[in-house]
Order: C-alpha cells, then sequence, then structure tokens
C-alpha cells in the first residue's frame, strides 16, 4: 500500500491554486517547507520508505540507506515537475 502525501499550494483567498501527491510505502515526515522567489516548493524531511520516488543521478545517496533518510527534493512553481 502507498502512502501518498499530498502538497498543495493555496492562495490567500483559501483557493487551490495546484497540488500533487507524493510519497512511497513507508512514512515521509516533512521537516521544512520553503516557497524560493521563482515559487519553486522546496522540501525537506524523513523518509521511511524504501521506494521513495525521488533520485536524481547526482544524489549522494540513490537507495534506501535504512529505518529512515533525509530528503530533499525540489518542485517547479505549478507542481507538475521536480527540478
Amino acid at each position: 500500500m502507498t502512502k501518498w502525501k499530498p502538497i498543495a499550494k493555496i492562495g490567500t483567498n483559501g483557493q487551490r491554486i495546484a497540488s500533487t501527491y507524493i510519497g512511497g510505502t513507508g512514512g515521509e515526515n516533512p521537516d521544512g517547507i520553503y516557497v524560493d522567489s521563482q515559487g519553486r516548493i522546496v522540501v525537506v524531511g524523513e523518509s521511511s520508505s524504501t521506494n521513495f520516488p525521488i533520485t536524481t543521478a547526482t544524489a549522494f545517496q540513490s537507495a534506501s540507506g535504512g529505518s529512515w533518510d533525509g530528503v530533499m527534493f525540489v518542485l517547479s512553481s505549478d507542481l507538475t515537475t521536480i527540478e
């Protein structure tokens, strides 16, 4: 069973601007979410999922290393692309 976690951008009047899901079969705990000057979403946290869906070619660690691993990813401002 995959435990997808929602990520959403909400406007000042409460309307949903964009949303997506991210996650794997374990647990994900965001520790910090930041919006940069270009509107991209930067997320840092930890994951216990052995199949967390984001790994880049230059990742420090490209596979699960234990019970919990640190994760960091950047989503485009419209939440459609991992940058």
